[in-house]
């Protein structure tokens, strides 16, 4: 049948045929080579868990530590990156109005409406008190309008920016979306790479209560909100003839379904239900196999080394491709869209719907590979030294217990036959026979074996240093930090200053993620949100590098600065705007602050002669007290030195009077003392 003769429906099917074979070809192009990465992949996670490679050989008898440095630095800086990133107390983003807002038109109007209504009941107030007012109001300044105007639209910007924040933060709250982006940065420091993809809409029954016929009866709605999931990298498989994402023609990524669930799929709208059900219906046993870096997945522990040839089909599973990116229709035209494969069939395809018009799958990289469209992880960065720290753990126990105990050298021709010549212990008695010139050899001679554990140990610990080096992330970070009373506060603070700023271009990555994620949530509301009242002109900005770490080096800078502050400089600076920056630099509310009108009394009873004199007192107290139990101690000595003397009249007694004495002395010198720093009164309360 030629093209001419063909209907569209045999034409768009005949093209879907031949779009499934060519996607499925391509699927197969990326999954070949990305091979190197999932080795890649394979190795950072056996590195991370303390596993050697199947290819590292490692003689029976011969240790076998991995010292998990990899573990203990990523913990670290994950720890860390969340509580910079995800901070409990709050938001990582912020929406404000942009500079000059522009709101729909009807708003404009209406609040011109307002504004003019607002003048003239002015005008009208003024000139009611205005002698020989006839009641005519001249039209309004047209410079006041426009100026009141624009203010009024600054205020609407600004408020519909607080509801449009409010109402992202709701649906974030709804899609547990830290959850889903710790798993995107858990990832990217594992493996150099983070997925996430969305946004994607979630339909969600909700119950309300309508008021029919004098009863509140309840009604189910369907209630749209966005969401995002995150990816595994292994799942993801991009075009990796580039190395930048927005580079690509498209990619896929791979969804492992039950049968059930295939089932459920077929019932929605977008998808061809009946091809589905088909397809089930020819393969009901499940097609989808164990890919190769599954297999080495499930066996890493043991790691054993599986046969190339072979696959494990996963029962009654399928495998879905997701595609998304460039396609050529029937008519040769190139759109950016999406396409579902099962097999070599094509259950769903349309143009790409995102409202922000880039496909959904989002990236965050750890640090940036320029030579693949996939980045690198702590583990690759650091595997060098890993490997080194390792090698020289293993040769130092090896060396360690060769040298640990005793070397014998046995001539079994000398021994008498039957004894056990295999254990060493106390006690042990070797019996033995030999004449002529073999008795002048002993039996049993001692060998040793020079020991290089200390050598072997200092570079041990040389590479350690090399993997501070190459993470940015020193010891001190990752484990108890050394005392040293020799280092200064500012010491202290300019390394944690230092680990920061380290940071700082990991977090930059991530504020330009969150910054992309949260503008495609915000034009999503501005499209399908049914609020009007939170939709305007708003700019997203991200909170990470500008803010948060700011924060914690200006909390160490700050503390420091309060504790340098002589008193005359002291005088220089404003108590109160010193006091607001300290408490925003620990995360807390300024909110929570006293005004300096509440704050006045406060002040005031600390400057009143009244609570002055009542601490005066309070110290003079306490030095009463100390001196009466210092003269009651004097007392007791005396009265100790009385009874020695009399008991036993010797070297001792007199030691004790001597001892006595120079406490009474070291009482009365101490009373003058604090006589005198009392103003030079005596206290009479207290008599000796």
């Amino acid at each position: 049948m030629s093209d001419d003769e063909r209907t569209p429906e045999q034409k768009k099917q005949d093209w879907k045929e031949q779009l499934g074979t060519k996607l499925r070809g391509e699927f197969t192009k990326n999954e070949s080579n990305r091979r190197q990465k999932e080795v890649e992949w394979l190795q950072d996670l056996r590195q991370i868990r303390g596993l050697y490679d199947p290819d590292v050989h490692i003689e029976t008898g011969r240790s076998q530590v991995y010292p998990k440095i990899t573990r203990a630095k990523i913990t670290s800086v994950r720890s860390r990156l969340n509580s910079m990133l995800f901070p409990t107390t709050d938001r990582n983003y912020t929406i404000e109005p942009t500079a000059d807002p522009e709101i729909a038109q009807e708003i404009v109007d209406g609040l011109g409406q307002k504004v003019i209504q607002e003048l003239q009941l002015e005008m009208q107030k003024q000139a009611q008190q205005t002698p020989g007012w006839t009641g005519g109001l001249p039209a309004p300044d047209p410079q006041e309008v426009s100026n009141r105007l624009r203010e009024r639209v600054k205020q609407y910007a600004k408020n519909s920016s607080d509801l449009m924040q409010s109402e992202i933060d709701d649906q974030l709250l709804e899609m547990k979306y830290v959850d889903e982006a710790k798993e995107v940065l858990n990832s990217a420091i594992k493996f150099g790479t983070g997925v996430i993809r969305g946004p994607m809409v979630k339909t969600v029954n909700q119950k309300e209560y309508h008021f029919i016929d004098g009863h509140f009866k309840p009604k189910t709605i369907e209630v749209k909100y966005p969401y995002f999931k995150f990816t595994r990298i292994w799942d993801w498989y991009p075009d990796m003839s580039v190395t930048e994402p927005s580079k690509t023609n498209g990619w896929f990524e791979r969804h492992v379904m039950s049968k059930l669930q295939m089932q459920e799929l077929a019932k929605r709208s977008d998808f061809d239900g009946k091809m589905i059900e088909d397809y089930l219906e020819s393969i009901p046993k499940g097609d989808c196999q164990m890919k190769t870096f599954e297999q080495e997945l499930q066996d890493i522990d043991t790691q054993n080394k599986r046969d190339s040839g072979t696959a494990r089909t996963i029962s009654d599973n399928y495998e879905l491709l997701e595609f998304w990116g460039i396609i050529e229709d029937e008519n040769k035209n190139l759109y950016e869209g999406e396409a579902w494969l099962l097999g070599t069939k094509i259950i769903k395809e349309r143009k790409n719907n995102i409202v922000d018009g880039k496909r959904p799958h989002r990236v965050f990289y750890y640090e940036k590979d320029e030579t693949s469209i996939f980045g690198q992880g702590l583990p690759r960065i650091i595997r060098h030294s890993a490997l080194a720290v390792g090698g020289a753990s293993r040769a130092a126990l090896d060396n360690a217990s060769v040298v640990s105990g005793p070397q014998v050298e046995v001539n079994t021709s000398l021994l008498i036959a039957g004894q056990d010549i295999d254990g060493f212990y106390p006690c042990k008695l070797w019996y033995r026979k030999g004449y002529g010139i073999e008795a002048q050899y002993p039996a049993l001679r001692n060998l040793s074996f020079d020991s290089h554990v200390s050598e072997l140990l200092t570079l041990k610990d040389h590479f350690m240093n090399f993997a501070d080096v190459e993470s940015c992330l020193p010891a001190w970070v990752t484990s108890e930090p050394q005392k040293n009373t020799n280092e200064a506060v500012g010491a202290t603070s300019i390394k944690v200053g230092n680990v920061l700023v380290s940071l700082e271009d990991i977090v930059k990555n991530f504020d330009a993620f969150t910054t992309e994620n949260m503008r495609a949530i915000y034009l999503w509301n501005m499209e399908f949100n049914d609020r009007p009242e939170i939709k305007g002109d708003h700019v997203i900005k991200a909170r990470g590098s500008s803010n948060l770490i700011t924060k914690e080096v200006m909390m160490q800078s700050l503390n420091l600065l309060s504790t340098t502050l002589t008193p005359e400089e002291k005088c220089y600076v404003p108590t109160r705007e010193f006091l607001k920056a300290k408490w925003s630099a620990h995360g807390m509310d300024v909110a929570m602050l006293r005004t300096d009108d509440e704050a006045k009394p406060f002040i005031q009873m600390l400057s009143d002669p009244e609570m002055q004199q009542l601490t005066k007192d309070q110290i003079r107290a306490e030095i009463d007290y100390k001196k009466s139990m210092t003269l009651k101690a004097t007392a007791q000595a005396k009265d100790k030195n009385a009874d020695a003397s009399t008991k036993k009249p010797n070297a001792d007694a007199a030691n004790n009077l001597t001892n006595a004495t120079a406490v009474e002395k070291h009482a009365k010198t101490a009373d003058i003392i604090h006589s005198k720093q009392m103003g030079g009164e005596e206290d009479a309360g207290i008599q000796e």
